[in-house]
Parts: structure tokens; C-alpha cells; sequence
């Protein structure tokens, strides 16, 4: 049967037709929904403008190259859609919520190339999870606080507080091991850092009161050591060098004591601080028999907390003159 060419052509033309109708109809309906995820973005409606704008985006990718203008207007304003709508979780304070919102906000903008929005909602998951673990350490939850730690470090395995977290974590557990573990780490990332300033502090100082507590129970020997470590981490001031005193003229180390005692002097401090110091420069000149120096330093420690003590040595023993 044949087919006359009029027919043919009609048959043609109108396919081409409704082919542009169609065409013209999603360019419009992408239109559409570029302008509806703008005004919601507008009206902080930013979940629903969330969906309008990746409704065009698919749109878009139907219609081809032609479509290219919407959609890259569209593909502009998902990733900070997408970042504001983490921002209000975030002011509403539920931060489990909002950790996966930043979560999916710095994926988002990793996708469309918007380096800025990812940086700054990445650097929000970790802080997040530190924040809800402090929470959790003044609860005394500790194995919360450590998962939470353990989840930003997961996230960001450079995030140093992160580990100063976990070591302060495991300072109130007294588990010295892993406290000194996470010191390490931070200070292996970056050592130069604020918080590796403060990490090493909490280490020192971890080392130097467990360090006093031996002192206080008379156990030197087992003292001795904490006080190294904690001079491993920070710098002896006036306070650590007179624990140092101590520790020596109760091992009977006395030029140790007092090679420690002349150090403190020079570092200074309070009044009280420097007499008690002063005590124990005069143990330790009595340790090696120099009376006439002992009492001078037993005099200079007459205005401090030993001063009972310094009189004792100075008029029952010494008999200074």
C-alpha cells in the first residue's frame, strides 16, 4: 500500500511538534522548581527548597545541554540549602541531628565542588561529637564520652582534640597508658599546636600529682620517677622543684636537694613558696653536716608554713646561735 508524501510530511511536521511542546514544558517545569527552591530558601524553608532544587536538577538532566543554565543555578544554591538547614538543626540544639545534617551538607558540597561549604561543615562534625563527649565526662560517662571521641576521630583522624579528649578521659580513669597513648598523637600531628601546649600541661601534671600523693605517703622511691616524667612534658617551676627537694633529702640525696633548692630560688614565687623551699635547702645542708648554712636557710624559712619545723631544727637541734 502506498503512502502519499503528503501524508508523510504531515506525519513528520507533527512529531517535530509535539517533540518542542514537550521540550519547552520541562525546560519550564525545571524553571519551575528552580524558582519554588529559591523561595524557599528565601523563607528558611530549607528542606523543602532542598527538594525543589534537586527536582530540577533531574529535570535538567533529561532535557540535556539546553537546560544547562537552570541547572547550574540550581546545582549553586543545593549545597548551601543543604548547610543552612544543618545550621538550624544545630541552633536548635539537637546535636545528633545535627551532626548527620553537616555530615551530609559536606558531601553535598563535595559533589557540586564547593570546597568553602564543605570545609565548613566538615569541621563542625568533629567539634560536635567533642562537644556532646564533654557532656558526657561532667555525667561521668566515660565510655559514652569515648565513643563520642572515637566517632570524631573516625570522622577526622587529625582532629586533636579529639585525642586530648580521650586523654583527659582516661586521666580521670587513671588508665596511664592510653593517657600517654593520645598525648603521643597529638603530638605527632602537630606538636607546635595550642592543644598540644595544653596536652603536654595535662600530662605533666597528671605525672606531677600522683607524684605529690607518693610524697605525701612517704613512698620517695616511688615518687622520684613521676616527677621525671612529668619534667619529660613540661617544665619545673618553684612547686615542682621544691617536691624534687623533698623526694632527695628523703632519699637521703642531700647535694641533690640542694642543687634542686637553689634551682627553685631563682625560678621564684609567693613568699610562702620560696620559705618552704628555703626548709628544705636547710634539711639538706644538714644532711651534709654545713651547720652554719643550714641555719641560714632555716632562718629564711621562718616566715613560711614550716616555720615551727625550721625553729625546731635550727634551736633543738642545730643550737644556732
Amino acid at each position: 500500500m502506498r503512502i502519499s508524501i503528503q501524508k508523510l510530511f504531515m506525519a513528520v511536521v507533527m512529531s517535530l511538534s509535539f517533540t518542542t511542546i514537550t521540550y519547552a514544558q520541562t525546560v519550564n517545569e525545571a524553571g519551575e522548581k528552580l524558582n519554588e527552591g529559591i523561595k524557599n530558601l528565601k523563607a528558611k524553608n530549607y528542606d523543602q527548597a532542598i527538594v525543589s532544587l534537586e527536582s530540577c536538577v533531574e529535570i535538567c538532566d533529561m532535557v540535556g545541554p539546553d537546560a544547562f543554565d537552570v541547572r547550574s543555578s540550581a546545582v549553586a544554591k543545593i549545597p548551601i540549602a543543604y548547610f543552612k538547614s544543618a545550621v538550624a538543626v544545630y541552633k536548635s540544639k539537637d546535636y545528633p541531628a545535627a551532626i548527620e545534617k553537616f555530615k551530609k551538607s559536606a558531601e553535598i558540597a563535595k559533589k557540586y565542588d564547593n570546597a568553602k561549604l564543605e570545609k565548613n561543615s566538615a569541621k563542625n562534625v568533629p567539634a560536635l561529637y567533642n562537644s556532646l563527649s564533654n557532656a558526657s565526662i561532667k555525667r561521668k560517662d566515660f565510655d559514652k564520652a569515648l565513643s563520642l571521641l572515637d566517632e570524631a576521630i573516625a570522622y577526622k583522624p587529625t582532629y586533636l582534640k579529639g585525642y586530648l579528649g580521650k586523654a583527659r578521659v582516661y586521666k580521670e580513669l587513671g588508665k596511664t597508658a592510653e593517657l600517654e597513648a593520645n598525648i603521643a598523637k597529638i603530638l605527632e600531628i602537630k606538636s607546635d599546636s595550642k592543644t598540644a601546649i595544653t596536652a603536654r600541661e595535662l600530662a605533666g601534671n597528671y605525672f606531677l600529682n600522683k607524684g605529690v600523693k607518693a610524697i605525701g605517703n612517704k613512698n620517695y622511691a616511688a615518687a622520684l620517677p613521676l616527677l621525671e616524667k612529668s619534667k619529660q612534658y613540661k617544665n619545673p617551676d618553684v612547686n615542682t622543684y621544691y617536691y624534687y627537694a623533698i623526694v632527695y633529702n628523703g632519699l637521703k640525696k642531700f647535694d641533690k636537694a640542694l642543687e634542686v633548692t637553689k634551682a627553685a630560688v631563682t625560678k621564684g614565687g609567693s613568699e610562702k613558696v620560696i620559705a618552704n623551699v628555703y626548709f628544705e635547702q636547710g634539711n639538706a645542708l644538714a644532711g651534709l653536716n654545713k651547720k652554719t648554712e643550714a641555719c641560714e636557710a632555716y632562718t629564711k624559712a621562718l616566715n613560711g608554713p614550716n616555720a615551727e619545723a625550721a625553729n625546731f631544727q635550727m634551736k633543738e637541734v642545730l643550737k644556732c646561735k
